[in-house]
């Protein structure tokens, strides 16, 4: 028989930022929670908009939507996943069309993992002591991250 701590997916080791994380947990009551649904509910759309960019050839939007990725995750302890967003604005600044596609190809599976990452927390946080009736209610995403 399975235990439930058997059937959680852990973090893996740079996907996110713990620390960081715990330190919102301390911070104020449910802003981790809070910053982890905003975060999921807008990180999808803003890849879709980003690819949207690549499909136009937009620069500037791919640019735009790069910087809003990568500001949002580096603020949710997506470290990784930041630079990468990084890189691609650089390559996007550059009009380096080689870059831009390479990056999309490597963000496009960090977010991924960004998401469950932040879905095991979010599942922590609901699923905790002080969680109602011991209830979890987590929304999961099944987002096109390709």
């Amino acid at each position: 028989m399975q235990t439930l701590q058997s059937k959680t997916k852990t973090v893996e080791p740079g996907v996110l930022n713990l620390t960081l994380l715990e330190q919102y947990k301390s911070r104020k009551n449910n802003l981790l929670e809070r910053l982890i649904n905003a975060y999921l509910e807008e990180a999808p759309k803003s890849f879709q908009a980003l690819r949207k960019a690549i499909e136009v050839g937009s620069y500037d939007g791919i640019r735009m939507h790069a910087h809003a990725l990568k500001s949002t995750s580096y603020n949710l302890g997506a470290s990784r996943l930041s630079k990468m967003c990084q890189e691609l604005e650089v390559a996007a600044s550059a009009r380096d069309n080689p870059s831009i596609v390479d990056c999309v190809k490597r963000i496009g599976p960090e977010c991924f993992e960004v998401e469950q990452a932040l879905c095991t927390e979010l599942y922590r946080l609901k699923s905790g002591p002080d969680a109602p009736n011991g209830q979890m209610a987590v929304d999961v995403f099944d987002q096109d991250w390709n």
